[in-house]
């Protein structure tokens, strides 16, 4: 069973018969626009390629950086939100999909991987949820105890 989008196969679950499937290293977390007509998709550590529609050619976002994976579309779809995991939590970044300025939007003392499902962010960029892991527990090994 495939998920075709944009007649690339995304998300295989069998291998899939007569669609070619996207290269390697770029399927990871897929973001798209509320309207449905661009795909954002990590590119194996060199950035993120945006799909226009039926366009099969990629267009790299100018801005975005290696390592950083889509968040969600924001004001009209004229932004992307991109999140960068980093040695003490994340980085989300705007970026301007027109000229590819970039904007820190907030830093995040969680280091999440992947999109939607860990970083909740609503479309006119009031609130924000994230995911924290719980690491409070600690385990002790005693020996010779009775």
């Amino acid at each position: 069973m495939c998920a075709p989008i944009f007649g690339r196969c995304l998300v295989r679950a069998q291998p899939c018969k007569g669609l070619a499937s996207a290269p390697r290293g770029k399927d990871a977390f897929p973001v798209f626009s509320a309207d449905g007509s661009t795909l954002a998709i990590t590119d194996s550590g060199k950035g993120i390629l945006l799909y226009h529609g039926n366009n099969n050619q990629p267009e790299e976002l100018k801005g975005s950086l290696p390592f950083e994976h889509p968040v969600k579309f924001v004001n009209e779809d004229r932004s992307l939100l991109v999140a960068k995991v980093t040695g003490i939590g994340s980085d989300i970044t705007l970026i301007d999909l027109a000229g590819g300025h970039r904007q820190l939007w907030k830093h995040v003392p969680s280091r999440f991987y992947g999109s939607g499902a860990v970083v909740a962010v609503t479309r006119y960029l009031k609130y924000y949820a994230y995911g924290v892991p719980d690491y409070s527990t600690d385990l002790y090994l005693v020996d010779n105890l009775r």
